[in-house]
């Protein structure tokens, strides 16, 4: 079992959480009230957890000449001339889509269709440059 500390004495000595969270890399449980719960995890720790979300993007090569490139775990596709173009097209369509999802989270996580696509996400929103978001996607 997790870690586990009240929100009152996470407050009152948040240095010593802070310390058994990121130092000691234990991930800690926060309760407040009798059925508010968060979980504080380091972000190293965090993403190791998410290692097992992966994209698996497919790129098509149109008879047109022009490039296709879907996300499956997302839901995404896109369209452009050539491959960078594309590339930098579904980089921007993720980057979006992971804001829109981030200020409507309560509709995304309960749409049957939406919820699964969190883990991914956050994948994404752990990322700190479109080219972080380019190598997440193997491109």
């Amino acid at each position: 079992m997790l870690l586990e500390t009240k929100f009152t004495d996470a407050r009152r000595d948040f240095t010593a959480l802070y310390n058994r969270v990121y130092a000691d890399a234990l991930p800690t449980i926060v309760k407040r009230h009798r059925d508010e719960e968060i979980v504080l995890v380091k972000r190293e720790l965090q993403e190791a957890i998410l290692q097992a979300f992966c994209f698996r993007p497919e790129v098509i090569n149109e008879t047109d000449g022009s490039i296709t490139i879907a996300i499956d775990e997302l839901e995404l596709v896109v369209n452009q001339d050539d491959r960078e173009a594309a590339i930098l097209d579904l980089i921007n369509e993720i980057k979006i889509y992971a804001q829109e999802y981030q200020q409507r989270m309560q509709v995304f996580l309960n749409a049957p269709n939406r919820k699964n696509h969190l883990p991914y996400l956050m994948r994404i929103w752990l990322c700190n440059s479109d080219d972080d978001i380019r190598k997440l996607l193997g491109l």
